[in-house]
C-alpha cells in the first residue's frame, strides 16, 4: 500500500511528527509514503505557511533510519499555487531538493477555498469555472511540481448544495488543465480526503480520471491528504478503485523526483 499526501507537524496545520505517521502507517500496512509537508506563500490567514527545509530534511532521514527496513519513505512537499507567489516558488524549488513535489491551488484571488471565503457570494455556476480558470493558469505558468494536487477541491468545501464537477459540465477548462500537465510530462494525484468530507469521492472524481486516462495521462498518484492520526491511510483504497475504474493498471511512485509505474495494489 502506498500514501502519497501526508502531513507531519512540519506543517503549521500537521498534528503529529515525522516519526509518529511513520510509526501509525507501519502499523496499517502501508510500504511507501510520501511526506508533503505545506509551503504556501501569502496565505490569507498566516502570510506565508512556511517549511523548514533544514528541519524537515532531518526528521525525513531520523525516520528514514530508524523505520527504512520497515517502510519507504520519501521527502515530498506540497507547494501552494498563487500567482504572486511563481518566482518565490521557482526560487524555493530550485534551492531545495525533493523526491516529489505536489502543486496545489488552496487561495484564489487571496481567498481561503479552505474557509469558504472564495465562495462566499458567489453561486456554483460563477465559483467553479472561476476555481478552474485560476488552476489551469498556475498549471501553465509554474511547471516546478509532479503532479496537480486535488483538482477539483473547491468541491471538499461546503459551498454549495450540488459539489459535483464533471468534465461535461467544464469541458474546455476541464481539458486545458489536463493536457497541459501531459503535454509537460505531470500528472494528478487522486486525493481521498473526499470521504472525510461528505463527499463520497475522491478529488478528483472518476468523471475526471477517466478523462486523463483518455486524453494519454499516465503519471498517477494516491494520498489521503492527511494531517492527523486517524486520516492517515483513509479511505486510500477508493483511489486505487478509481484509478482501476478509469482504466490504470498502474499507480507511480517516485525517485529523487523521477516516476516509476508500478502494479495497484
Amino acid at each position: 500500500m502506498y500514501d502519497y499526501h501526508l502531513h507531519s507537524n512540519n506543517s503549521a496545520d500537521g498534528k503529529r511528527s515525522i516519526d509518529e505517521v511513520c510509526s501509525i502507517m507501519i502499523e496499517r500496512g502501508f510500504k511507501e509514503i510520501a511526506f508533503t509537508d505545506h509551503l504556501d506563500y501569502d496565505c490569507p490567514a498566516q502570510n506565508d505557511h512556511l517549511l523548514d527545509y533544514d528541519r524537515y530534511s532531518a526528521d525525513i532521514e531520523e525516520a528514514r533510519q530508524k523505520y527504512g527496513r520497515l517502510i519507504h519513505i520519501i521527502k515530498g512537499m506540497e507547494i501552494g499555487l498563487q500567482p504572486q507567489v511563481v518566482e518565490k516558488n521557482v526560487e524555493y524549488t530550485l534551492k531545495n531538493k525533493f523526491d516529489f513535489v505536489i502543486g496545489s491551488v488552496h487561495h484564489v484571488d487571496n481567498l481561503e477555498l479552505f474557509t469558504g471565503d472564495f465562495c462566499q457570494g458567489k453561486i456554483r455556476e460563477e465559483a467553479y469555472p472561476y476555481y478552474l480558470e485560476e488552476v489551469c493558469r498556475m498549471v501553465e505558468s509554474f511547471h516546478n511540481f509532479h503532479v496537480l494536487g486535488h483538482l477539483d477541491v473547491v468541491r471538499r468545501y461546503k459551498g454549495f448544495e450540488n459539489r459535483t464537477m464533471t468534465v461535461e459540465e467544464f469541458p474546455d477548462l476541464i481539458d486545458a488543465i489536463l493536457k497541459n500537465l501531459i503535454e509537460t510530462g505531470r500528472g494528478i494525484e487522486v486525493n481521498s480526503s473526499g470521504y472525510r468530507h461528505g463527499l463520497n469521492d475522491t478529488l478528483p472524481s472518476l468523471n475526471i480520471v477517466k478523462r486523463f486516462r483518455e486524453l494519454g495521462g499516465e503519471i498517477v498518484t494516491v494520498g489521503s491528504d492527511a494531517h492527523r492520526g486517524d486520516a492517515f491511510g483513509y479511505k486510500i483504497t477508493e483511489s486505487f478503485r478509481v484509478l482501476k475504474e478509469a482504466g490504470f493498471a498502474h499507480v507511480c511512485l517516485f525517485r529523487e523526483g523521477n516516476p516509476i509505474m508500478v502494479d495497484i495494489p
